[in-house]
C-alpha cells in the first residue's frame, strides 16, 4: 500500500520559530540603528549650505555666497545693495530680484525687463564673480 503524504500534511514545528523571534528582532533592530546612525554622518561638503547668486543693485556686480536675508552688504562698497540674483536665459544676464518690501509675490514671477520672460535663480556663475561669506 502507498501512503500519500498529501492526505495528512505535517504542520511545521513552531517551537523553533518562536524561540528565535526575540533574537531575530534584536538583530534587526541593531542593523536598523547602525544604518540610521551611519546614514546621518555626511562629509563636510554635503553639510555646507548651498551657494546662491547675488547682484549689486548699484554696480550690477555678481557675487556668490551662502543664503542670507536681503539686502546683503556688498563687501566692496560696504552698502546693503546685494539682492538675490535672477537669471534670464534669453539675454544670458543676472539681474537683481525685486525688493520683498515692494514686490510681495514670488520673485520668480518677476519678468526680465528686456524680454518680459520669467527668470530663474539657477544659471551659470561668471568666472569673475566675487565671493562673500
Amino acid at each position: 500500500m502507498i501512503v500519500n503524504n498529501f492526505d495528512h500534511p505535517q504542520k511545521p514545528d513552531k517551537s523553533l520559530q518562536t524561540s528565535n523571534a526575540p533574537l531575530l528582532l534584536a538583530v534587526m533592530m541593531m542593523i536598523t540603528a547602525t544604518a540610521m546612525v551611519s546614514g546621518c554622518q555626511t562629509d563636510s561638503a554635503a553639510q555646507e549650505e548651498p551657494r546662491v547668486t547675488y547682484v549689486c543693485r548699484e554696480t550690477n556686480q555678481i557675487f556668490t555666497g551662502t543664503l542670507q536675508p536681503s539686502p546683503v552688504i556688498n563687501p566692496v562698497t560696504g552698502k546693503s545693495t546685494l539682492a538675490r540674483g535672477l537669471y534670464c536665459e534669453k539675454c544670458k544676464k543676472w539681474r537683481p530680484a525685486p525688493d520683498p518690501a515692494v514686490f510681495h509675490r514670488n520673485p520668480l514671477s518677476w519678468p526680465c525687463p528686456q524680454h518680459r520672460e520669467a527668470m530663474s535663480y539657477d544659471g551659470p556663475i561668471p568666472a569673475d564673480a566675487h565671493q562673500i561669506d
